[in-house]
């Protein structure tokens, strides 16, 4: 989380251009959104099987993360990014209905925002689908959240491989059936994790002009990050990602201007 908000100032200050960052979790871990009640959260279990909790700096409901690919994309409010939220979250949301398509399938992307209105009680962020987000079969197969501010956004989300239900049920407060919440295994059962991400820069690259190059976080990134980790997302438990460095991909083209 410290990283994913170390890049988007960075981002956003123009050091670096748009970013898109892969990564994955190297135990369970539960991320929550910055407005959500902890109250939603058995904090009891979690701490006694040593499960990390952490806040997100983006918005939208709890997210048990597991086997998955979780990514952020960082940008500023300028180009094809110039006209909010939704067309934002839309944009992204045809990205990765492409890289979907690479792996052979058809993913449908909810087309209509629900303004004012919750669509589900519940405090998962599975357990409904928002604008821009996809699903399959009616199985909603990636979670997405945005923070925005005046000069740029993040947008978080992730893809779940295979669902730990019975962790699940006994993470979350006021927990219901996990109907709604599919792994991508389910489609693909020999879907690996590399194989999503490298579907993702695809998918990216297909659906803007751009070319997405490898890279490391900067030093000034990553002093960053571990700054913001020590006085901000530690006062919750520090989740644990997995041991292998975060991919990042810079694009090496600005988005065009509209």
């Amino acid at each position: 989380m410290a990283l994913d908000e170390a890049i988007s100032i960075s981002v956003r200050t123009g050091s670096c251009p748009p970013t898109l960052r892969l990564y994955g979790w190297a135990a369970p871990s539960v991320s929550i959104g910055v407005f959500q009640s902890l109250d939603d959260i058995h904090h009891d279990y979690c701490a006694a099987k040593e499960i990390a909790i952490v806040r997100r700096p983006t918005g939208g409901r709890a997210i048990l993360h597991g086997d998955e690919v979780t990514y952020s994309f960082s940008a500023r409010n300028t180009g094809m990014f110039s006209r909010g939220l939704y067309p934002a979250f839309y944009a992204l949301g045809r990205a990765f209905k492409a890289a979907f398509g690479l792996l052979g399938l058809d993913a449908e992307m909810k087309k209509h925002p629900a303004r004012g209105a919750s669509l589900s009680g519940s405090a998962r962020c599975f357990a409904s689908v928002s604008y821009g987000e996809l699903t399959l079969q009616g199985q909603k197969i990636i979670g997405s959240a945005q923070k925005r501010w005046t000069d740029g956004f993040l947008q978080q989300g992730c893809i779940p491989l295979s669902l730990d239900h019975d962790l699940e049920a006994r993470v979350f407060r006021h927990h219901s059936a996990a109907g709604g919440r599919s792994g991508l295994r389910q489609y693909l059962p020999d879907i690996a994790a590399a194989q999503m991400e490298a579907a993702i820069v695809a998918g990216v690259e297909k659906e803007f002009p751009v070319r997405l190059i490898e890279e490391q976080p900067s030093p000034e990134e990553q002093a960053l990050a571990d700054r913001l980790a020590a006085e901000k997302y530690r006062t919750a438990v520090q989740a644990k990602h997995r041991e292998r460095k975060p991919l990042s991909y810079n694009s090496n083209e600005k988005a065009p201007q509209s």
